[in-house]
């Protein structure tokens, strides 16, 4: 029997995983015997048995392994493509499963369908399942990996495992910056899971937050859906292994955009070229860096194939519906990168078209190609714009709550500072990722690019630069070019873009090093000399392979949160399982970042912290005497004596304290509001519990016209509210009083996190204050007559009563945004409908050419 040299790779594979890693499980070790079996003893298809090889190295990590399995029907659609390979078959996929993903969100969120476990499934699978009826037993060509991407794809996993495999752990929630996200799609989860429904609403964090009004649901829906196919794995465990699994796919899709810059024949020599390059940048320092946004992780494949695509000069009406939807879903992934791909994708997409107008024949082609689809493709555009438009519409819905700050007008006096500053902060940022040393690898925000990729980055660049009327660089030119072209394009726009949707920094460093890592690429394969191309290779892998420890040190020490697996405030977390849901609980001299998301995730009960500014119109109370530092902002919190905080935390409904004494913050507040205004709880050594005098949650008021900050420096401060001065009730709807009466505590039930039963004795005109933050979707009804809703001073809820003895207080999307809603909703299914009609024709087509 001979030894094939697939054989001995995946072996060798298995021996390194098992020695370094010191990991193996009986499955992964089966499934490697059945292939080979397979592999010696069938004639089935080298594809097919190679893609039996690439899945039994990924069972060797099993979490890692279902992620990718999920997925994996979705391959299907990879006949839409022109230039195939298993790995871009598998990142459209990915981009397609979005769809469905998206599809029961705004199902769930604007139609209020619920749907149950089985129901969802359906939903998710049934794009490819129709597929895979159209093209019945053809469906097997997608489902094949070539020996040249076999070797690819198992050198990339095995490195990506190498590096980063030491994250995936059940007891620490990698990246701190990964709490939030974590609890809003475990919110997500629990709700599909019990309620069939995304949660609209949660009340648990800051003052009530509209779980995905502000902040792009499609990722962490996304998500959530694939945890719920996985039940069976640890929640904190899944979250790790499909952090690693996008760095993966992220890695195997940028491989493929380079293979598209290079446009070259897949050569031996070539393969490995682009192995090591997409090696030694894809799992660059900054990358590892930047994993500590989920949401753009998940758009850096999406991203690398749209890039890629375009860089092969798509020709056919299927390739521009493709470009189409991917440049309009991926804002929903990210907003800020998404837009920055959008305009690099449009630089590039004319520059590449531009080379090939230069040829009479091609203009000629284009312009009657266009002609010929016209409606095809202004029907596909409009599709396209609605498909984020239940998500970039929310800031014009709402634009009465948002903060009123003075935004940056575009003007042509400012262009000329805009763009001054715009280069100098490149240089002073981007440019400086250059650098001779490597990250330290206990900092997420010292971005390093190493030796390597700085000093032999550059120079090739410089040196193609110098070469560039050579032929064989054209998509090479076009890429830099599209790149300098992005930094001008923005440079008198970014200061205005990035007031109003920030976060532009996550493309220009990253794209930068992709640049720098595709130069020396492209110099490796103009090289004629094949010893000289080997040593080149030869020099890019191990330079490569020297960072390998320090990269694996260094995102193995990138904040390894603890809190979130459960074992740290255990007791702590145990005692306020026993406290009633009452009122809401501040932290002091504790990482409010991520306790107040865990505080609501172990125990149901509510945390206090409050991220979101942006619809902040006059300040809340949190930002009064708590801020954004997350042991409590010292200016802010030492500006409060005892009578202020107290004051603040009842107006606030903030009935608990939960501090660390040690800490000089918790340590403050502790000597000012014990014990004259609050009472002890708990302690165990620094960490204690203490609870506010007489706080309510809910309660009958009086309103005052005016009120000054001063008034809160006085014992009876606590008594005075008033209208807020957005509120577009009309004060003479309003009691005022000059002296308030003393606040009475309402009872209250909440059946769920939307509907709140308010009981009482009430007459006509009196307020009742709900304390959670003030927004357009609560509505509050009387013997079944709504009752005016509106805010007051510190943007919490306040209701006028009309004669009767409860209210009901309901949370729901708008009528704007439902119609808006539904109009993404149909896009998405258009796009679907697009697809799988595309599919079947080009099943036909295949059929007539054979």
């Amino acid at each position: 029997m001979k030894i094939k040299f697939s054989q001995i790779l995946i072996i060798v594979y298995f021996l390194l995983i098992f020695i370094i890693l010191k990991t193996f499980n009986f499955f992964s070790i089966a499934f490697l015997v059945v292939a080979l079996l397979v592999d010696n003893f069938t004639n089935i298809r080298d594809g097919i048995k190679y893609l039996l090889y690439l899945l039994a190295a990924l069972s060797v990590f099993l979490p890692l392994f279902y992620i990718f399995m999920i997925y994996f029907p979705f391959i299907i659609f990879g006949f839409l493509l022109k230039k195939r390979s298993f790995v871009r078959s598998y990142v459209l996929g990915f981009a397609i499963s979005f769809i469905p993903s998206s599809v029961i969100y705004l199902i769930s969120t604007y139609l209020s369908i619920q749907l149950n476990i089985p129901i969802i499934a359906f939903i998710f699978y049934l794009p490819p399942l129709i597929a895979f009826l159209i093209f019945k037993k053809d469906s097997i060509e997608m489902f094949q990996v070539d020996r040249k991407e076999f070797i690819f794809f198992l050198t990339v996993l095995f490195f990506t495992s190498i590096i980063a495999i030491n994250i995936v752990d059940n007891s620490n929630l990698f990246m701190v910056n990964h709490s939030r996200e974590f609890y809003r799609i475990q919110n997500s989860f629990q709700g599909l899971d019990k309620h069939g429904l995304v949660p609209l609403y949660d009340p648990a964090i800051a003052n009530g937050e509209a779980t995905y009004l502000w902040i792009p649901s499609v990722p962490l829906v996304h998500i959530a859906i694939t945890q719920l196919f996985l039940k069976f794995v640890p929640p904190i465990l899944f979250i790790n292994a499909d952090s690693v699994f996008i760095l993966l796919l992220s890695t195997l899709s940028l491989g493929m955009l380079f293979f598209s810059i290079l446009n070259k024949k897949k050569s031996t020599l070539n393969v490995f070229a682009v192995t090591a390059v997409t090696l030694l940048t894809g799992l660059n320092f900054v990358f590892l860096q930047f994993m500590e946004s989920i949401r753009t992780n998940y758009a850096y494949p999406v991203a690398y194939l749209l890039l890629g695509l375009i860089l092969d000069n798509p020709k056919t009406y299927k390739e521009f519906a493709i470009l189409m939807f991917i440049g309009s879903f991926i804002v929903t992934l990210h907003p800020a990168y998404g837009f920055s791909v959008v305009i690099f994708a449009g630089l590039l997409f004319f520059l590449r078209k531009f080379y090939y107008f230069k040829e009479k024949d091609e203009m000629i082609y284009f312009l009657k190609w266009i002609a010929k689809n016209k409606l095809k493709i202004l029907v596909t555009i409009v599709i396209a714009i609605s498909v984020p438009l239940f998500y970039i519409s929310t800031p014009i819905i709402f634009k009465d709550v948002l903060v009123k700050v003075q935004q940056r007008e575009l003007s042509l006096n400012n262009a000329g500072y805009d763009v001054t500053s715009y280069f100098k902060s490149f240089y002073r940022t981007e440019l400086h990722y250059l650098s001779l040393k490597y990250p330290d690898v206990n900092r997420i925000d010292d971005h390093k690019f190493g030796f390597f990729v700085s000093i032999f980055g550059a120079l090739s660049f410089f040196l193609l630069i110098a070469m560039y009327k050579n032929k064989d660089i054209k998509n090479y030119r076009v890429f830099a070019l599209a790149y300098i072209l992005y930094l001008i394009v923005l440079s008198p726009i970014a200061a205005t873009l990035s007031i109003r949707i920030g976060g532009l920094f996550r493309f220009q460093g990253p794209y930068l090093l992709i640049l720098l890592g595709v130069s020396i690429l492209t110099l490796i394969c103009l090289t004629k000399i094949k010893y000289l191309k080997v040593i080149s290779i030869a020099v890019v892998f191990i330079a490569f392979i020297s960072t390998v420890p320090y990269a694996s040190q260094h995102i193995t020490a990138l904040h390894r949160e603890s809190f979130m697996g459960g074992d740290i405030y255990k007791s702590e977390m145990e005692f306020l399982k026993q406290v009633p849901i009452d009122g809401r609980i501040m932290t002091y001299g504790l990482f409010g970042n991520v306790i107040d998301y865990g505080i609501s995730y172990f125990t149901g009960r509510y945390g206090a912290r409050n991220e979101q500014a942006a619809i902040s119109v006059e300040g809340g109370i949190f930002g009064k005497i708590h801020g954004q530092n997350s042991w409590g902002t010292p200016e802010i919190v030492t500006s409060n004596n005892g009578i202020q905080l107290s004051n603040y935390l009842r107006l606030g409904g903030y009935k608990y304290l939960f501090m660390n004494i040690q800490h000089p913050i918790g340590n403050y507040v502790l000597s000012q509001v014990y014990p004259d205004f609050t009472y002890p709880l708990y302690q165990n050594g620094p960490l204690v519990f203490l609870a506010v005098n007489n706080t309510h949650y809910i309660e009958k008021i009086d309103l005052v016209k005016n009120v000054s900050e001063d008034t809160y420096k006085k014992p009876d401060g606590y008594k005075y509210k008033t209208i807020s001065a957005y509120s577009d009730l009309e004060h003479g709807d309003i009691d005022f009083k000059k002296i308030p009466r003393e606040p009475e505590p309402l009872r209250f039930e909440r059946p769920s996190n939307t509907h709140v039963k308010i009981f009482g004795n009430f007459s006509d005109g009196e307020i009742v204050v709900f304390k959670e933050q003030y927004f357009l979707r609560w509505k509050a009804y009387m013997d079944n007559k709504e009752v005016p809703v509106f805010t007051g001073n510190h943007e919490l809820i306040l209701i006028r009563t009309i004669e009767g003895n409860n209210i009901l207080l309901e949370y729901s999307p708008l009528r704007m945004e439902k119609i808006i809603g539904i109009a993404s909703l149909t896009a998405f299914l258009g796009f679907l409908i697009l697809f799988l009609f595309l599919l079947k024709r080009t099943h036909a087509e295949n059929k007539a050419h054979s």
